[in-house]
Formats: C-alpha cells, structure tokens, sequence
C-alpha cells in the first residue's frame, strides 16, 4: 500500500499552474455571483432570522406551560426541507412534545356558519360531484369543511393583528405562501383536475375559497390573506373527533410518512372529559420519560419506536392519496424505492346483488367483533389499500381489505381473512376489479388530457401514481378470480 505522502504528492511543475486555477476560480465565483446578485450574506442572514423565530416559539411554548424534548430540533434536512429531527437517541413512548391546550388556534365562536349555511355548503358540493361512486365517499370530508373555514378565518384575523396577537410567534414561523398544490395550480389545472377522478379535490377547494370570504366579509381581510389562510389550515391543521379542525403549532412542523414508515404518535390529555388520563395511564401507553406529566389539557407527540440521532420524527397524515397529498397538502411521497408511498384514493363498489340483509343482529355482532362498520355505505368502502408498497402481495392485501365486506356477503360465515379465495367469493372480486379497471382508464384517460403540458404539471406524477394503484389492483382481483395471486 502507497503511503498516504506519496498517495497526495504533486509534481512540482504543476505547482504554479494548479494556484492559478484555484485563484481564477475563486475570482470566477466571486464576479459571477456578484453579476447575478447572489452573495452568501443574504443567506446566511435569512438562516439567522429563522432561527430567531424557531426560539422565539420555543419560547412562547414554554412560557405557556409546554415543552419540547432538548433532543428534538426543528431543522432543514432530507428531501422534505424542513421538519422536526431526533437530536440524540430516543426511546419508545416518550413524550416529546407537549402543546397545552391554550396555545391551540381554533375556531371563534363569533365567527361561524350557521347550520343552515353549513348544509347548504355541503349540498352544493356534493351537487358538484358527478361520479356515482364518490359520493358517499367523500361525503365526510365536505361535512368536514364548514370547520376548515371556520378555522381558516380565525387564523387570518389573528395573522392580521400581527404582533399583537398572542399567536404571533407561532403564525410568524409559518410558510410565507401556500405549498404547490391547486391552491396555486393554473386555471387550466384547475379544470384539468375538476374532470379527473380526484374531481372532489377541487370542489372542496373552490367551495372553501367562496365560503371564507363570505365570512370575512366586512372584517379588512383580504383574498391574498384569506387564500394563505386557507392553504395553511388545509395542510397543517389537525382534526379533533371528526369535529374540530385545530392549529396545534410546532406539531404541525411534523412531516407525513404514511402507515408503517410514521415515527411519532399523538397522545391527548383532557381532563374531566372522556379522554382524561393520568400519569399511570401514560406509562401504560408507553411512556418513558419526559419534565412530568403534562399539567391540564392538551396533545403531545411520542415516539411511536426507539429513534436514533439525525432520525426524522414524522407523523401520518391518514389515508390521503398521491393525488390527494399534491391537491391539498402541495406535496407527494417520494415513492417506494425511499419507503414512502400512499395508499389509492378511497374508493366504493356498488351494491352487490342478494346482499344478506344488515338487519340480522348475529351478523352485526360479528362485524363489531373484527372493527367492521354495520352500515352498507361504509362495508361497501375501500380505503387505505396501498397496492405499491414494496413487500406486500396483492391478494393479502385485498383479503385483508375486502374481510368486511366478504364477512357480510357470506352471511358472517368467514372471519380469518387468511383464507384463500373461494367460488362464493367471485361476485365481490369481478366487481372490485370492473371499479378498479375503470378507475384506471379514467385516470389514464386524464394523464393524457395532460400531454404535452404533463412536463409542466406537478399533477402528471400523482396521476400517475393513481394509475398504477388502479391497475394493481385491477391485476390482483383478476389473479384472484382466476385462482392465482399478485405478489408484485
């Protein structure tokens, strides 16, 4: 082996010459970025600045009676940009984060819709859904709107009062524009998606843009302010039993990592309610350590396994899809290579033929007894079906998915979900895959209506995403008619 002497020895006639071109390099550097007017100042000042702000949040978090672990630290890192990071190594189950109740940002009781304006918001926009099969499906998250904008308007009068609102800190730290979804799509986009299967998407959008600002109205907010309202509650916020749509700051630094690949949890304290809890309860849950138990109410963020130092914490946002994450939250995972994937939109079959009857009060004990809805809207709905996640078989995952439904049409006669395919079960594969083909033309059909603008579309991947989704699934039910299996 050469000694490491004679390994960065250079010849002494390229001596001169190698100076000189490290000295024109440097002067090129200097008169290039000078030319654009690029320099490392700006740089670095605007790194200072952030950093400020993060301790000052920390500071109010503090000072309002919550915490967070000196070994997590909010930082730029990874393909994400920025988010919250183990520091050192951590335990399962600690409390690493606590946010007192106080410090929440939701919606003002002054600033409300009225039932009658919430209903008729909802009726409008399932009058606006064109396809059969979604609009059960989506059902939910358009009752859910009316609470979107309620708390998208008591953000941006408190953004409006500045630094005189006591959210001031955690509202500074914010991003300054909406992320890169159809909040900030093109108009062409926009009718683009309104005619894809993600249609709802849009909808929800525009009925929440025609909504805030009737409700502003007459309050000096304006539609630069009301849109970044929006886009931040539609991509930070939290739900609270499917009824509150909550600003819990610093946990909403967390990034997504969907099913498996989610780091930390949610722990909530409520007092006197039905989710009180105790220390005792919390070491149950896993807890380890933390500065005590939590004083009143609040939520906090645990471990959900041991992490190790430069580790990102991450959260689930639930079961949004490739298309869903890019049209709400401005950003897709970065695929399965990484270990990130999102499951298909949430989809619904339609009503089998000779159904037994929900009435049976044997058959709605069995269905309880495995977590199964007892409604046929909701055994008729496919979520969370993920068919590009490396190392699972398609026909597991479609027996694992399909267990309720196949649990209701046997009358309650299967509850292994192991067990192989039988001829009795070929009516719910055929119509698993006609609803899957279909889906898969229609979003093939919209990446085409895409060409050749698709190179300019942050929507080209996400469709496409969509796409293979419906057609694995699609492959894995006609395996499973014809006895096989899709292991892909």
């Amino acid at each position: 082996m050469a000694s490491s002497s004679s390994v960065m020895s250079v010849p002494r006639s390229l001596g001169p010459w190698l100076f000189q071109l490290a000295w024109w390099l440097c002067c090129a550097e200097s008169a290039v970025t000078t030319a654009i007017g690029i320099t490392k100042a700006p740089l670095v000042a605007e790194a200072r600045k952030r950093s400020g702000k993060s301790n000052a949040l920390l500071s109010w978090l503090e000072a309002g009676g919550g915490f967070m672990d000196r070994r997590v630290k909010m930082r730029r890192g990874g393909h994400r940009g920025r988010g919250v990071f183990a520091e050192a190594p951590i335990r399962k189950g600690e409390l690493l984060i606590w946010l007192p109740e106080k410090l929440t940002l939701g919606r003002r009781r002054s600033l409300r819709l009225s039932e009658q304006q919430a209903g008729a918001l909802v009726d409008s926009c399932m009058a606006e859904i064109a396809s059969a099969e979604q609009t059960w499906v989506v059902k939910g998250m358009f009752a859910f709107l009316p609470r979107i904008i309620e708390t998208s308007a008591a953000l941006a009068l408190e953004a409006l009062r500045g630094g005189q609102s006591p959210f001031h800190p955690y509202i500074a730290l914010l991003p300054p524009r909406c992320p890169p979804g159809l909040a900030l799509a093109r108009r062409w986009e926009r009718l683009w998606a309104r005619g894809s299967p993600g249609a709802w998407t849009d909808v929800y959008l525009h009925a929440a843009e025609m909504s805030i600002e009737r409700l502003l109205e007459g309050h000096g907010v304006g539609k630069d302010l009301q849109k970044w309202a929006l886009c931040m509650v539609h991509s930070r916020s939290f739900t609270r039993d499917a009824k509150e749509s909550l600003m819990w700051p610093i946990l909403d630094a967390l990034n997504h990592n969907y099913g498996h690949g989610a780091t930390a949890a949610h722990w909530e304290q409520r007092p006197g309610g039905e989710h009180e809890q105790d220390w005792d309860s919390y070491l149950a849950f896993g807890g380890a350590r933390g500065p005590g138990l939590p004083k009143g109410a609040g939520t906090g963020i645990t471990a959900k396994r041991d992490l190790s130092p430069g580790e990102e914490i991450v959260i689930s946002y639930g079961d949004r899809s490739s298309f869903e994450l890019r049209a709400l939250y401005g950003f897709e995972p970065a695929g399965p290579a990484s270990g990130e994937t999102a499951p298909m939109a949430t989809f619904g079959l339609p009503a089998p033929a000779g159904a037994p009857s929900l009435a049976s009060a044997d058959l709605q004990e069995q269905l309880s007894s495995l977590g199964c809805v007892v409604d046929e809207e909701g055994l008729r709905t496919v979520k969370a079906l993920d068919m590009l996640a490396p190392g699972q078989g398609g026909d597991a995952t479609l027996r694992a998915q399909l267990r309720c439904m196949r649990l209701w049409l046997r009358g309650g006669k299967v509850q292994n979900e192991s067990l192989p395919w039988e001829e009795l079960d070929a009516p719910l594969l055929d119509s698993l895959f006609q609803t899957c083909d279909s889906l898969a033309t229609r979003w093939v059909r919209s990446v085409a209506l895409l060409y050749p603008q698709s190179s300019l579309s942050l929507f080209a991947a996400a469709a496409r995403r969509e796409t293979q989704q419906a057609e694995r699934c699609a492959g894995a039910a006609r395996d499973a008619l014809g006895g096989g299996t899709d292991e892909k």
